[in-house]
């Protein structure tokens, strides 16, 4: 009986999770079904009718047609007004200029400089009035120069060609005016020409200068050169001797060495043995070694083959240069002279 009371009881627990799960996926359904038909609704675009859309098209076109209307009239304003607004915006730079000069000075402010200084002639070029200006001025990164419609002028253009007219000069973020005076670059007045004239007057006297400086020089080294021909000659007689003498310490120095060795070999195989002749051996070698420690003590240079050999050829042609009657010093000093002369020549 308590079995069968329990298998009842099973059977109807299973029953009622059966009605339940079947009961919320029917609600879970309807909620999905209520959310998806409102999303749908929310987004659904609105059907317009031919009523609806022949107005909504006329407006939009009588609106378009406004504003066309309203943008053309206020271009045409701000044309008008667009020369009076900038000239009256835009700070101009101050100008100095003299008809009896050919120059004009002009003062630009720099970032960090200041107000500074610059010399306009009529053949400087766009191009190198804005590298003076970035070169005196490190913060300054671009300088362009436009006309009045607002187009940039090219660089190798010279400002005798902006005489007369208002140009905007541009430094980096920041516009400034320039009126070229129109008297800039007109050389028809008196003062104006002897002016040029006296211009080219110290071209020319610069470079005649020039040229008589080069003439100068190539007198000196003419005679420098014919004053060091005789020395040339000693001091390569004296070179080519004291190499050969220093060639003869060398073999003398080999020679002397080869010579010692034989006589100890002899000494040691011969006629005395190892026993006898091995302190002697010894003491030869520490006495070599004192000897070449005292040259370096005395000659302060290091002990090798090469700085002795050249010690040696050094010595040799001072030796020589003095008995032939070689000054040194004045032969050292006319070399430095002409080396200098021709480097000033090649300039």
């Amino acid at each position: 009986d308590g079995n069968v009371v329990n298998i009842l009881l099973l059977g109807c627990c299973w029953l009622m999770m059966l009605l339940l799960l079947r009961s919320g996926r029917c609600a879970l359904r309807q909620i999905v079904n209520d959310v998806s038909g409102s999303t749908y609704r929310s987004v659904a675009p609105r059907t317009l009718t031919c009523l609806e859309f022949h107005t909504s098209s006329r407006k939009l076109i009588e609106d378009e047609d406004t504003a066309s209307t309203l943008a053309s009239s206020s271009s045409s304003e701000g044309k008008q007004s667009s020369s009076s607004t900038v000239s009256s915006t835009i700070p101009p730079l101050q100008i100095f200029h003299d008809s009896s000069s050919l120059s004009m000075q002009v003062k630009v402010p720099l970032p960090t400089e200041g107000n500074t200084a610059f010399y306009i002639f009529p053949g400087t070029t766009v191009g190198s009035f804005s590298t003076n200006i970035k070169l005196e001025d490190d913060e300054v990164l671009d300088v362009k120069l436009f006309n009045a419609d607002g187009t940039a002028i090219a660089s190798p253009t010279t400002f005798d060609v902006l005489s007369g007219q208002d140009v905007s000069v541009a430094i980096d973020d920041r516009l400034y005016s320039l009126s070229v005076p129109a008297s800039f670059g007109d050389i028809s007045s008196e003062a104006q020409l002897n002016e040029v004239a006296m211009r080219m007057s110290g071209v020319v006297n610069n470079f005649q200068a020039y040229f008589a400086e080069k003439e100068n020089l190539k007198k000196e080294i003419a005679v420098l050169e014919e004053d060091l021909k005789p020395m040339e000659e000693i001091r390569e007689e004296c070179e080519r001797r004291s190499e050969v003498a220093s060639k003869r310490m060398a073999w003398g120095t080999l020679a002397f060495l080869g010579l010692q060795f034989g006589f100890l070999a002899r000494l040691t195989w011969w006629d005395y043995s190892w026993d006898l002749m091995e302190p002697v051996s010894y003491f030869i070698g520490l006495g070599t070694d004192l000897v070449l420690f005292s040259y370096f003590v005395i000659t302060q240079t290091s002990v090798s083959a090469d700085s002795m050999k050249e010690r040696r050829a050094l010595q040799k042609f001072y030796k020589l240069a003095k008995t032939r009657g070689l000054d040194v010093s004045q032969y050292n000093s006319l070399q430095k002279r002409l080396k200098d002369c021709n480097n000033k020549l090649k300039q």
